[in-house]
């Protein structure tokens, strides 16, 4: 039996609309928009234009130009809470002599709670730390949401990353960081 009328337009149609959808996708301005940080072979291009916005919003204030502070400006309080948290995770890290369930317990609630999962098998007497000197900060002033303390002790220097989720959000571990780990 020989194909309908309909079934024979079907076919180069369907063929039509799929060709069709293949051209204006690759064609599409996201398509061809390279990425801020790509460059071509021949290397960057000082005329060539990178849009910031998304749908014809920009993305930050400014008009696409990035807030100096990622929205979380850093001031002495921050400061001082990061570095207290830091402070009493490094002690509660540091006890060789407690037993594991102690010892993750009672870092719990300073941990973010990946750091709760990659922490909670350690056997607290393998950490080769039970003194440490007074910490340091370090801070990247255009990035609010993350900190690291630096610990001085007979080993090296051990350090605590932590990070936070906003301005008034409390500072959490995300890992420490051993003499020689990083």
């Amino acid at each position: 039996m020989p194909p309908s009328p309909a079934a024979k337009t079907a076919a180069p149609a369907a063929t039509l609309l799929a060709l069709a959808l293949t051209v204006g996708c690759a064609a599409s301005p996201a398509a061809s928009t390279p990425h801020p940080g790509a460059s071509s072979p021949a290397g960057p291009t000082a005329s060539a234009s990178v849009s910031l916005s998304a749908e014809d919003s920009p993305q930050a204030p400014g008009g696409g130009t990035p807030p100096a502070t990622l929205g979380v400006a850093w001031d002495a309080r921050s400061k001082a809470a990061a570095l207290d948290v830091a402070t009493r995770a490094m002690t509660l890290y540091a006890r060789p002599g407690v037993n594991a369930q102690a010892w993750i317990a009672d870092l719990r609630p300073l941990l973010t709670a990946q750091a709760v999962q990659d922490y909670a098998d350690v056997d607290p007497s393998t950490i080769e730390i039970a003194s440490f000197g007074t910490g340091e900060l370090v801070v990247d002033e255009a990035n609010g949401y993350a900190a690291s303390a630096r610990f001085g002790s007979p080993q090296g220097a051990y350090e605590v990353v932590l990070h936070r989720d906003g301005a008034e959000a409390p500072w959490k571990v995300v890992r420490f960081n051993v003499p020689g780990s990083g």
